[in-house]
């Protein structure tokens, strides 16, 4: 009898306690965003578009990768058409957490990130749960106004270097309607009676006032213009105004000579501690590295960039219509070292094309984006991942043979070739330069240093002599990680030094510059 009663004790104690134990409990979090002044603007259309929320949350929740995909569908209110959400469910380890994300919207086919900072949100022990309300690309709806907008742009340096109107033309393209990207689709400027040099154009916009409206200039004709005839650098943008109004700009946009001989070049590209340009996350595990860009053989794909090589040998090739051209890291086709994440392509441009190259380079790694920055959402295999839209690297074709070094996403459209960028990978624990990559090199080369706390820093270079030859960097800069890029192409060869001075940290480094 007693061992009867211990037994029901025991089965008494055991639901006690799995009555008073805490379940696995799961938060619901709904995101929520204000599509109004998209709306207003004809910017989206919710009969035939659609968002998406994504972030560094993803893997939390249950999806596959971070950043990428379209679990997280987002479906209109029932009380507004213009506000979507969607509920997110979250395990009860990620209470305390604080996440970053961002709405994607696909707009006729297109995939158009906010071009916000991250957004935040501390997800908290309630079961149910909401992020703010918020506005894409933080625009509220507003007064809706039809009025005319005369684009004009100087086309006084472009005239100078040989653009002639009797064989070339410019086109403004943009994003919000009447403009269009493209330069099929934009509307091309012709020359002000006032001035010849000023080319205009008048169009009539209907659109929320306040609204961001961007835009470039496009060149075609018999001259080779550089970028393959878009303008480089960041697109252009004002504010859309509630009257009309005239916008004047100088176009970065060059009339470039053409080369006088073929060049064969060899691209390299580091791929180590590479951030990509849509996320902003370091690059993890490569797969493919890939570039194209603005002359023959390298040649901008239309719409996306779509994993579609169709050059037969690319170390041969002069003149193909590839969109992409595959580069290497197994010691072949210009890699000198392979399995190092330093990857290679060997390339001939012909004679007589544009001695003014502008390139870029795309890749495939773990959790890459395969929506791309601008890239067709039908394509799932879109790698136009190295920075935004419209920065590119450049060279100029002089000589037999050349080489580019770059770092992935590296860029300083102001002055190709040169510049510091910084590298987000946290606050490093001591201060440190390391040695040039590559070493010798011609005409370009990468230093990486690290600080720990904010610091007045100066990096400079010194021939043997002593003497100053360029200063890289000289100003405050927070803590963390850096990588310099040096263009030597106008000294002589020789050896150089290196100096990095940060607060009383002092380092100096040997480099060899072979032409």
């Amino acid at each position: 009898m007693l061992k009867r009663l211990s037994a029901l004790a025991v089965v008494a104690f055991l639901v006690t306690l799995a009555a008073s134990s805490p379940t696995k409990a799961t938060e619901s979090v709904t995101f929520q965003v204000h599509l109004g002044a998209m709306m207003q603007a004809g910017t989206f259309n919710p009969a035939t578009d659609s968002i998406v929320v994504r972030g560094d949350f993803q893997k939390m929740a249950g999806d596959t990768v971070d950043w990428d995909l379209y679990k997280f569908l987002m479906a209109k209110s029932t009380a507004n058409d213009s506000i979507y959400t969607v509920a997110v469910t979250f395990p009860d380890t990620a209470v305390g957490k604080t996440i970053q994300y961002k709405f994607v919207t696909v707009h006729a086919g297109a995939a158009n990130w906010e071009s916000t900072d991250n957004r935040t949100y501390a997800i908290t022990s309630d079961a149910s749960q909401q992020t703010p309300l918020a506005y894409f690309n933080n625009q509220k709806p507003g007064l809706v106004a039809t009025i005319n907008i005369t684009f004009q742009v100087d086309m006084t340096k472009m005239i100078a270097q040989g653009f002639n109107a009797s064989v070339d033309s410019v086109y403004v393209v943009g994003g919000t309607p009447p403009l269009n990207w493209g330069y099929a689709a934009g509307t091309r400027m012709s020359p002000s009676f006032s001035n010849p040099a000023i080319y205009e154009t008048t169009l009539e916009f209907t659109s929320v006032v306040g609204g961001n409206v961007e835009f470039k200039l496009f060149g075609a004709g018999a001259d080779p213009f550089s970028n393959g005839g878009w303008e480089s650098g960041s697109n252009h943008s004002f504010s859309f105004p509630s009257k009309d109004t005239t916008v004047l700009w100088t176009p970065d946009l060059n009339v470039t000579k053409a080369s006088t001989e073929p060049t064969t070049v060899v691209f390299h590209v580091d791929m180590n501690k590479a951030y990509d340009g849509i996320n902003y996350k370091e690059i993890k595990n490569v797969k493919g590295v890939w570039i194209t860009g603005s002359v023959r053989p390298l040649n901008w794909p239309p719409s996306g960039w779509p994993l579609a090589d169709t050059a037969s040998d690319e170390s041969t090739q002069i003149d193909t219509s590839a969109q992409l051209h595959k580069m290497y890291d197994d010691g072949t086709h210009g890699d000198s070292l392979a399995g190092d994440n330093r990857w290679s392509l060997s390339l001939t441009f012909r004679a007589g094309v544009s001695a003014y190259v502008e390139y870029k380079y795309g890749a495939k790694f773990d959790g890459y984006d395969t929506l791309s920055i601008g890239g067709v959402v039908s394509n799932g295999s879109l790698i136009d991942n190295e920075s935004t839209t419209g920065v590119n690297h450049s060279l100029t074709l002089a000589g037999a043979s050349m080489s580019a070094y770059n770092h992935f996403g590296d860029m300083d459209p102001a002055n190709p070739g040169t510049g510091v960028k910084q590298i987000h990978n946290g606050v490093p624990a001591k201060f440190d330069l390391t040695q040039n990559y590559p070493n010798p090199f011609n005409p370009t080369t990468q230093i990486n240093y690290s600080i720990p706390k904010n610091a007045f820093v100066t990096l400079k270079i010194f021939n043997v002599l002593g003497q100053e030859v360029a200063t890289l960097y000289s100003g405050m800069q927070k803590a963390g990680n850096y990588v310099a890029t040096f263009n030597a192409g106008k000294i002589a060869s020789g050896v150089y030094f290196y100096r990095l001075s940060a607060g009383s940290f002092s380092s100096v480094k040997k480099m060899m510059f072979v032409k």
